[in-house]
């Protein structure tokens, strides 16, 4: 049985793009992997079971409301990490 989330291909492409764009985060991969973690934690999965399933759920992330909750949970996760990273 093989179950996935669309969030998971999605998200990470918001946080490199996001990232990339903030001067007060650093864009290395541990607070990348935190903003990644946390967005992920914050946001509702999309859990899916079948190919129609897997479309269905990336189409819904991939309209305006879904890019914009995307958005704002990135924004959020990148604005506690950037506060409280984990690296020296």
């Amino acid at each position: 049985m093989q179950v996935s989330n669309a969030l998971e291909e999605v998200v990470p492409v918001a946080v490199e793009r996001l990232v990339a764009g903030h001067d007060h985060i650093s864009s290395c991969e541990d607070c990348k992997s935190d903003v990644l973690a946390l967005s992920l934690s914050k946001l509702q999965p999309g859990y899916s079971s079948t190919d129609m399933g897997r479309i269905l759920k990336r189409l819904d992330t991939e309209r305006a409301a879904g890019r914009a909750k995307v958005t704002v949970a990135v924004l959020a996760a990148i604005d506690v990490v950037a506060q409280n990273p984990h690296h020296s």
